[in-house]
């Protein structure tokens, strides 16, 4: 999805949600990166009807196993990375998870937000920004 999107023969002018702002954000550091590929993982082997692949698992434990690594240390855990880590993870659980776990992880996500200080505190990264006030 990301490949097709970047390179559907779209303007640079125009402003795409998916390119402008998710693309930059899932390769914005590796929690987020694995996150995506948990996407991939599941809507590839979903699509074969195999939705509880160790492939998706790897990468879900990988990211969950780095945002854990940064929330434990103080100097990490209020960095842009930690949220863009925890929104993509969010949005796996949108589609993939369960709603409980879905409602789980927004309700600690309005946490952290509030602990950074607000929306208002994302203010230099607009993208976050953007992403964590949806």
């Amino acid at each position: 999805m990301h490949a097709c999107v970047i390179h559907s023969g779209v303007q640079e002018r125009t402003f795409t949600p998916f390119r402008d702002i998710w693309v930059p954000l899932d390769l914005s550091n590796a929690a987020s990166f694995n996150g995506i590929l948990a996407h991939a993982a599941a809507d590839f082997f979903g699509s074969r009807g195999d939705v509880n692949s160790s492939e998706i698992l790897k990468f879900k434990t990988e990211a969950i196993g780095i945002i854990n690594k940064w929330l434990g240390t103080a100097v990490t855990a209020t960095n842009d990375e930690v949220f863009a880590g925890v929104v993509r993870l969010l949005t796996f659980e949108r589609y993939w998870g369960s709603r409980e776990r879905f409602d789980l992880h927004k309700h600690g996500l309005r946490h952290m937000v509030k602990a950074r200080g607000g929306y208002q505190a994302f203010e230099p990264n607009w993208r976050l920004q953007l992403v964590l006030s949806l």
